[in-house]
């Protein structure tokens, strides 16, 4: 007799909790590309799939590259976070040593990469997603420059100066399960020296609310038949 098998099933596992899919990605395109994706995302709807799809089909034609994405699993109201970084030493200031009476390299790490960082609820209709959002990526590895400096020694010193080059989005948005946003749009304008034409980033955030799986009569049995002392509870 299985008639209270609902009953049961909450008292052995409590009420199952969904989960929230979140991907962010990448995608370069020259500016003529990008314009018209671009012009898709511009009318009242937060809905962005349409633009998100001309993109991909751009990719498979070859004429975008999905440059950066991250995926991360995490529970309604919980902090994720997901990053592909390597660990750069760099110098982030320079400070006065007044015993030494020089100036002193302060070396510090930083991570180059991507990283995601989401903090997703989802509302009451569970269609609704709020993201409390911050994405990180680093479109270009550090440029190093050699500087002779004279930090106040007798003879200059050589310090390795490091440029970087990154997109960062910090945002609070509301989305619908199943939908794609676009979250920014950057151009990287090229130096006339490096001869390369404009490039146009897009970052697109991808959401979906994913169901717990539906316990039916034979896995309950099984349940109770690796659990003997759930009988008494039927």
């Amino acid at each position: 007799n299985l008639d209270r098998i609902d009953e049961i099933i909450e008292s052995i596992r409590g009420r199952p909790e969904k989960m929230i899919y979140a991907e962010v990605e990448v995608f370069e395109m020259s500016p003529a590309d990008a314009e018209p994706v671009f012009e898709m995302t511009r009318g009242n709807s937060f809905q962005h799939n349409a633009a998100h799809e001309a993109v991909v089909e751009k990719v498979e034609e070859g004429t975008a590259k999905r440059t950066a994405a991250l995926r991360v699993i995490a529970r309604s109201g919980q902090r994720s976070r997901a990053e592909s970084v390597s660990e750069v030493i760099h110098i982030s200031e320079l400070k006065w040593d007044a015993d030494a009476a020089q100036l002193v390299p302060n070396f510090v790490p930083r991570n180059v990469g991507t990283s995601l960082e989401v903090d997703p609820v989802i509302g009451g209709d569970d269609v609704t997603l709020d993201f409390n959002l911050l994405f990180q990526h680093d479109f270009k590895a550090p440029e190093v420059e050699t500087l002779d400096l004279n930090l106040g020694s007798e003879h200059p010193q050589s310090l390795p100066m490091h440029r970087f080059h990154q997109v960062r989005i910090t945002t609070q948005i509301t989305t619908l399960d199943g939908y794609a946003v676009l979250l920014g749009r950057f151009t990287q304008q090229q130096s006339s020296e490096e001869g390369e034409a404009p490039t146009e980033r897009l970052v697109f955030l991808s959401a979906r609310i994913q169901q717990p799986e539906e316990i039916g009569p034979e896995r309950f049995r099984r349940i109770i038949d690796e659990n003997p002392t759930l009988e008494d509870s039927k």
